[in-house]
């Protein structure tokens, strides 16, 4: 594993499902946790939410982020969100614009109910530093063993 010293996980979760997912990561890989949160809150509805995120990515009008995470004394960055559309959720392209990732081990974990097709893609197209590892696609329940082997390979 090339978790060197300090690892830190960063999730973005409309749901509870994403945390829940963020916390074992965690957990499993002795990480500090952040939570992104948005200036703006969404939409409870998840049709309106993928309208939202689908608009944003037309219009590269990403939302505000309340606070960005610092990362200047962690190694590792493992970075999770939900599957929006098949895509990146909006918050997490928006923290990937934002924050520069270089030295940085990253590697990205996700939730979805459904296809996770263009997830990786748009990951690394605005994952623009930083050394990327493969990504965790898991669907709305923990999976330790899953987890565990993604780890070891970071």
């Amino acid at each position: 594993m090339l978790i060197l010293d300090k690892t830190l996980a960063i999730y973005y979760s409309r749901t509870g499902t994403t945390r829940r997912i963020a916390e074992q990561v965690a957990s499993n890989t002795n990480a500090d946790i952040y939570e992104i949160t948005l200036a703006e809150a969404l939409p409870n509805d998840m049709y309106a939410v993928a309208e939202l995120a689908t608009n944003q990515y037309e219009t590269n009008h990403l939302p505000a982020l309340n606070k960005l995470p610092v990362i200047d004394h962690y190694d590792t960055i493992l970075i999770g969100g939900p599957v929006w559309s098949g895509k990146l959720a909006t918050p997490i392209a928006s923290l990937l614009q934002s924050v520069d990732f270089s030295n940085k081990n990253v590697a990205a974990f996700c939730t979805s109910t459904g296809s996770y097709a263009e997830y990786d893609s748009s990951f690394r197209q605005y994952c623009q530093t930083g050394n990327l590892f493969p990504g965790l696609y898991l669907g709305n329940s923990v999976n330790e063993t899953r987890i565990n082997q993604w780890v070891s390979q970071i």
